[in-house]
């Protein structure tokens, strides 16, 4: 009983300090944070995906604005592509290559600055006639610390 307390009191500090971070960062610091992952997600994501003619990987946009990324590969063929585990992939291309880019990206930045030195921002995956990473610092979809 004492050993749940415990556990659930250094999970909540965890979690204010970093609301508290959340409420104290300027915003040009948050949106440098997101941009760098959105940055490391592209460049790994890029390195991923699978190649046959090179269609898929030169369909990649990558936006940014102050609130977040956005990363989307136009392929129509794009989302069974990095859905489907059991097509046959060579080299260090992979199914899921964007979300497996994302969590790298964040499991570097983790251990770079901590998780209550990262602001929230929220993810959505969209698997529409393409493929579509956003991430934005103002709101809209799920909080990385949920999904992480």
């Amino acid at each position: 009983m004492v050993v749940e307390v415990q556990v659930s009191v250094e999970v909540l500090d965890a979690y204010k300090q970093g609301r508290l971070a959340d409420a104290t960062m300027p915003q040009e610091t948050k949106s440098l944070i997101v941009h760098r992952i959105g940055k490391r997600t592209l460049e790994l994501a890029q390195q991923w995906v699978p190649v046959d003619k090179g269609n898929l990987k030169n369909s990649v946009l990558y936006e940014e604005d102050e609130a977040g990324f956005g990363i989307e590969y136009t392929a129509l063929y794009a989302r069974y592509v990095h859905e489907i585990m059991t097509n046959y992939h060579m080299g260090n291309t992979r199914a899921k290559w964007l979300t497996d880019a994302f969590n790298q990206a964040m499991g570097e930045l983790l251990m770079s600055y901590g998780a209550t030195n990262i602001p929230t921002f929220y993810l959505s995956l969209e698997l529409t006639t393409t493929l579509k990473l956003t991430a934005s610092i103002s709101g809209g979809g799920a909080s990385w610390r949920d999904y992480v």
